[in-house]
């Protein structure tokens, strides 16, 4: 008897457009690890949205810090790196044996609303979700602090941050893992830039039957007739939408009528 062959997850980093250049040269991307299981597609890991003049090349020595990234966080999460490799820098490949219990996670990274802002606000610190934009174009904010005053004095140097910023962080630190979200090894450029994630809550399918609403479709309709008026051969038609019923084919009474004589 032939032994069954063991279901694969594969993977390859990608490189997504989420805002096209318009009237300046730069574009809006993010480096993503698209997957295929079994079960269909996926993305294993998300880059934050990042800023590209299309003037140039993707080079490597700006962006591979967030490859790597990706690339650490597929080898903890039990992918093996393949021989083979894309056309691009960024084409790196994975595999690993498929689990379909296996979790997905969401994560999420603490910045300042000043990082995206281009206004003067309140400074606040903001949990903003990797990977996803705002209608506006901006990083997805999941949660946010109270203002905080004196923004000049926060300080890259934790040392010479004063206390209540400090404190402020930590308060929303622990906001955040009381809310479910882990804390990663990651840190940012800044002592404040941390990342946390959580696993995604799957719905089960009777559930989602059972919260589902039942719709009534919606169905447009039109009809020509034909008829002598005295000397005139009159054509009217009539279109409008009506309900049907799921039951009956009954159509209901919102329609319009047009009638043209010639």
């Amino acid at each position: 008897m032939k032994k069954e062959e063991p279901k694969l997850d594969t993977c390859q980093i990608t490189r997504v457009v989420v805002k096209p250049h318009e009237w300046t040269y730069e574009e809006k991307f993010k480096f993503v690890a698209e997957a295929i299981s079994p079960t269909g597609k996926y993305n294993a890991f998300e880059s934050v949205v990042l800023t590209h003049n299309v003037q140039y090349p993707v080079e490597q020595t700006k962006y591979s810090h967030y490859v790597d990234e990706i690339v650490n966080l597929l080898l903890q999460d039990g992918w093996d790196a393949t021989d083979t490799r894309g056309d691009n820098w960024w084409n790196y490949r994975f595999r690993r044996n498929w689990n379909p219990s296996r979790a997905k996670w969401e994560e999420c990274d603490i910045e300042t609303n000043l990082m995206h802002s281009g206004i003067l606000e309140p400074l606040k610190f903001v949990a903003y979700a990797r990977g996803k934009i705002s209608e506006k174009g901006k990083p997805k904010a999941i949660i946010e602090s109270p203002s905080i005053p004196n923004a000049n004095r926060l300080k890259k140097d934790k040392s010479k941050t004063p206390k209540e910023m400090i404190d402020a962080h930590q308060s929303f630190v622990e906001r955040l893992l009381k809310d479910g979200w882990e804390l990663t090894e990651f840190t940012g450029g800044v002592w404040w830039h941390l990342r946390f994630r959580r696993q995604v809550k799957q719905e089960s399918e009777d559930a989602r039957l059972q919260t589902r609403t039942p719709t009534t479709p919606r169905t447009r309709f039109f009809s020509i007739s034909v008829g002598v008026v005295g000397s005139h051969l009159r054509f009217a038609w009539r279109v409008g939408r009506g309900r049907r019923a799921m039951a009956n084919e009954e159509i209901g009474e919102d329609s319009r009528d047009s009638r043209i004589i010639f």
